[in-house]
């Protein structure tokens, strides 16, 4: 059985709106991590912060 075009079109239109929607996934999955990588590298500098610091600042 063949496919016209039109129906190639459509499946093509179907899967790179697919496609579309795994990229925005993947951005929005990464700048979750990348919010987090911030917020550890906030509380380790902080901890750092703490355990140099001189024992008469303390």
């Amino acid at each position: 059985m063949r496919v016209g075009p039109t129906a190639l079109a459509a499946q093509a239109a179907q899967l790179a709106e697919q496609g579309g929607t795994a990229v925005l996934r993947v951005v929005e999955t990464m700048e979750g991590i990348d919010a987090s990588s911030d917020r550890i590298a906030n509380i380790v500098g902080i901890i750092e912060g703490i355990v140099f610091r001189p024992i008469s600042s303390r």
